[in-house]
């Protein structure tokens, strides 16, 4: 697993996975009009919007900590500042 060396951590491989997951729980109890576990689809799609909102988080974050590392002599905002403002 290659793949695993090029900066993608186990965690954030797994939270892919998860979210992919719930978005097809999701699809799949509204199709055919059940609850799995107890949530009902709408339930099953907040939550996997939820874990998308943390990988886009995440992405971003990276993003950050890259620029940072590259050009340390120079002294930039963050872009957190951006979001949030």
């Amino acid at each position: 697993m290659s793949w695993f060396n090029e900066g993608i951590s186990k965690g954030y491989f797994f939270l892919r996975i998860l979210v992919s997951f719930m978005l097809i729980i999701g699809v799949v109890t509204a199709y055919l009009n059940i609850s799995f576990g107890g949530f009902s689809p709408i339930y099953w799609f907040f939550l996997a919007l939820c874990g998308l909102f943390d990988i886009v988080i995440n992405v971003l974050l990276q993003c950050e900590r890259y620029c940072r590392r590259s050009k340390k002599d120079q002294r930039r905002p963050s872009i957190l500042l951006f979001l949030f403002a």
